[in-house]
């Protein structure tokens, strides 16, 4: 998993409040000092969407958080204020639900939830929305919510090494660490899974030639070196069938690869 820090990018609702995004985006725990404002007695909103993380939000209790800057007017009554997960304009869950704010330089809310309950698993529309109802009392003294900043930070699931989860996941099965060693096969890893192969030397999986090579092939249902390289043949084409490729092609630096939509594997990602 990975932390990312997102500031909002848009504002999508601005309910009695006063000012631009700039109001908001920096870190919650270093504000700039400028808010989004209001006058006393105003019920506010504040709802914002995020970029679209890295990679998908880990699901897990409490692994989201909004952290949100948040302040009441100078006068005498706390407003309540709440915290609530969005999604596409429409209400997921509530984090924080309504609390007495009493500061009036500013307090962060921490509001913790789990991705779990998305709609859309990228986290590409989440927004957080947060609410300000006026204290109670005489007119003149119920203060309003005011908002300083607003964040996600989001936990990821890390994309693996190489681009490819499910290719990572293959490699690992031959005992190779990384997508480098696949495809320029030089460690003491790399070597040993290509003995899985019949192959004792990683030249004769860069350029396969011997005879050792020729047998290694055999159980791909690949009769010839030449149709490794660049398979082409009925033979060749039978042998990738198992692996429900219907596309062959070649590397750029000879080694085999099959294509799956727009995105070239190499053959051996998936033995």
């Amino acid at each position: 998993m990975a932390a990312e820090r997102h500031a909002p990018d848009a504002l999508l609702d601005q309910t009695g409040l006063t000012g631009a995004l700039t109001a908001i985006d920096e870190d919650p725990d270093s504000d700039g000092g400028d808010w989004l404002t209001t006058s006393n007695n105003t019920a506010t909103v504040c709802r914002t969407s995020f970029p679209t993380p890295t990679a998908a939000p880990t699901d897990g209790v409490d692994l989201q958080e909004f952290r949100c800057l948040v302040r009441k007017t100078d006068h005498s009554t706390d407003p309540d204020v709440r915290v609530e997960l969005y999604e596409n304009g429409s209400l997921v869950s509530t984090p924080i639900a309504d609390q007495a704010l009493s500061s009036t330089t500013g307090v962060v809310l921490s509001a913790k939830w789990d991705s779990v309950s998305l709609g859309t698993g990228d986290g590409s529309l989440v927004e957080v929305r947060v609410v300000g109802t006026p204290g109670g009392g005489s007119p003149g003294n119920r203060a309003s919510v005011e908002v300083g900043a607003v964040e996600w930070n989001a936990e990821v699931t890390a994309a693996a090494a190489g681009g490819d989860g499910d290719a990572v996941l293959a490699l690992a099965a031959l005992g190779l660490a990384s997508t480098a060693d696949y495809i320029a096969p030089s460690s003491a890893a790399a070597t040993a899974a290509l003995a899985a192969l019949s192959l004792s030397a990683t030249a004769d999986y860069i350029a396969p030639s011997s005879a050792a090579v020729t047998a290694g092939l055999g159980a791909l249902g690949i009769a010839a070196t030449a149709d490794y390289i660049e398979p082409s043949s009925a033979a060749a084409i039978a042998g990738l069938s198992p692996l429900v490729f219907s596309a062959t092609g070649v590397s750029a630096m000879g080694a085999p690869v099959v294509f799956h939509g727009s995105r070239a594997i190499f053959i051996g990602i998936r033995i």
